[in-house]
Order: structure tokens, then C-alpha cells, then sequence
């Protein structure tokens, strides 16, 4: 079995996302499909083309995808936290007609 080994990686620079100037805007992104791509797959040559699966090369075959989003939001307190990402989270599953495993 493959195990805890990454096969594939993606990365979302903040700084293209988001304005840290006075009139700027939060880390915001999606929702938006992203596709992963890494090493060859039957690749025995594991070492060689580990770097492509960890993000340190470019991936050259498709291993999936995912749909991703990105918000950030300001709370006043951890409790208030909690509870409206609680809810948040239900809100987007139930959109997208999933379950949240337990």
C-alpha cells in the first residue's frame, strides 16, 4: 500500500489571494476545483521522482482532484469561532450534499 506518502501537492500563494493594504481583502479563494498532478504512477524509480509528489517539482501526471474553498473571517471571541464554523461547515457539506464523517 502507499501509506502516509504524498502523491500529490498544490500551492495557493496568499499574496494572490488576498490585499494586506488598507482597503485590501482577506485570504479568499473558491469555491474552485484544483487538480493534482505528481509522479508517473508505476514509477519504480520512487526516489527519483519523489520530489514531484512533494511539491519540489512539477507534477506531470494527473492523480486527482479536489474542490477546495478559502475564507478567513475575524472573531470576537473562541467560542463564537467554534460555533459559526460549526455551522459554516454543515451549511457548505449539506450544499454540496455530503455528510461530515464523525
Amino acid at each position: 500500500g502507499v501509506g502516509d506518502v504524498a502523491i500529490a501537492t498544490h500551492y495557493i500563494d496568499l499574496q494572490q489571494i488576498s490585499d494586506p493594504g488598507r482597503n485590501g481583502f482577506n485570504p479568499t479563494f473558491g469555491p474552485a476545483w484544483v487538480n493534482l498532478y505528481g509522479s508517473p504512477q508505476n514509477s519504480t524509480l520512487r526516489d527519483i521522482h519523489k520530489e514531484l509528489n512533494e511539491g519540489t517539482g512539477q507534477g506531470t501526471c494527473y492523480r486527482g482532484r479536489v474542490l477546495m474553498a478559502i475564507t478567513v473571517e475575524v472573531f470576537s471571541s473562541p467560542s463564537v469561532t467554534q460555533r459559526k464554523l460549526g455551522d459554516k461547515t454543515k451549511g457548505a457539506l449539506k450544499k454540496l450534499k455530503l455528510k461530515k464523517k464523525v
